[in-house]
Order: structure tokens, then C-alpha cells, then sequence
């Protein structure tokens, strides 16, 4: 269950700033048809929004989500 503490820490994946670090708030991330699928579990570093997908990284290339995808900043 979702408290109102866990919803005042959310925010969109768009409205990161570069280089943010966070994590996604929900299970399931939407990604652009033929991607790979991105682990939810995971801290990732935010880079832009391209389009309607961010790019996001975990060092090792780059990925995408869908920019309104609900995530939690955190301090890497």
C-alpha cells in the first residue's frame, strides 16, 4: 500500500534535472515497441527526455522510459 509519504516523494521522470539519480515507483515501465525491457528494481541516472521517452542510463549504455513514469530521486 502506498502511503501519502511514498506520494510526496514521486515525480515524474521529466521533470528530473540532468544527471539525477533515481528510482522507478512503479512495477511496470513503459518503453519505446522493440526495446528492452529496464529493470524497475534499479537506481538509474537520469540524461533527457527525447521525444516521449527519457534516456536513462546505468552506465552501460543507454535506455528508455516513458517521460510520465512515476520514480523516486535518490542520492547516489
Amino acid at each position: 500500500m502506498i502511503s501519502e509519504i511514498d506520494i510526496k516523494d514521486m515525480t515524474e521522470l521529466y521533470k528530473l534535472n540532468y544527471g539525477d539519480h533515481f528510482t522507478f515507483a512503479e512495477e511496470i515501465v513503459r518503453t519505446p515497441p522493440d526495446a528492452p525491457e529496464v529493470n524497475s528494481d534499479s537506481i538509474w541516472k537520469y540524461l533527457k527526455v527525447d521525444g516521449m521517452y527519457a534516456q536513462i542510463t546505468q552506465g552501460d549504455g543507454i535506455a528508455f522510459a516513458a517521460a510520465w513514469t512515476k520514480v523516486k530521486k535518490v542520492d547516489a
